[in-house]
């Protein structure tokens, strides 16, 4: 059985409307858990919106109890090289951005050889983030321990982003052809809506 871990912001922050916003990946990720022929497929989620929390549940994963999840899915609002998180500021309700620097420190802990995210696939469901300089991303990856990232360098539409999602969870979890990389095979299938979306994956 595979496992994921999905992180998912409060989407109606920004709008004001956080308690009766019922914006979720949750569909798309029930539909995956679905997919019997993906063998079983177990996603767990957690709702993020504080920088104290992503670093929270990003800190279990070395443990030996979550050494099964193969995925972690961040699904947060974005921006070139950054995901937004929040902060309260007295009775307000404040944007954090956090670089992908920030977030190989956090998974690494200040000691790469305690990385959180060791052999881990970690795809950001997010805007922009990974239009920032592939040595950025491959500096989050060494530090992390992630063995692929994949996300977006351009805005993306929900639905759209959602089907590339769900066709790149299932070519990570289906047996891999020793001959093609999961960029290549992803292209084979999706290289369209792929280019439209600005989908780049580092393996």
């Amino acid at each position: 059985m595979k496992r994921i871990l999905c992180l998912e912001t409060e989407w109606g922050i920004n709008s004001g409307k956080r308690l009766n916003d019922n914006a979720s990946v949750r569909p798309m990720f029930q539909f995956i858990e679905s997919c019997k022929y993906l063998g079983g497929v177990t996603v767990t989620y957690k709702t993020v919106a504080t920088y104290e929390e992503l670093r929270y549940y990003l800190s279990q994963m070395p443990k030996k109890m979550y050494s099964d999840y193969d995925i972690v899915y961040l699904a947060f609002h974005g921006v070139k090289g950054k995901i937004q998180l929040y902060e309260a500021k007295e009775k307000n309700t404040v944007i954090r951005l956090v670089t992908l620097e920030e977030l190989a420190d956090m998974c690494s802990h200040g000691d790469e050889s305690h990385r959180w995210l060791s052999n881990k696939a970690v795809i950001f469901g997010t805007c922009q983030t990974l239009s920032a300089a592939e040595s950025r991303v491959q500096d989050f990856m060494q530090k992390s321990g992630a063995c692929l990232v994949a996300g977006y360098r351009k805005t993306i539409d929900f639905t759209h982003s959602s089907l590339l999602d769900i066709g790149l969870i299932t070519e990570l979890i289906r047996p891999k052809p020793k001959c093609k990389s999961i960029m290549e095979r992803m292209n084979m299938r999706y290289s369209g809506l792929m280019d439209e979306l600005g989908m780049i994956i580092y393996e």
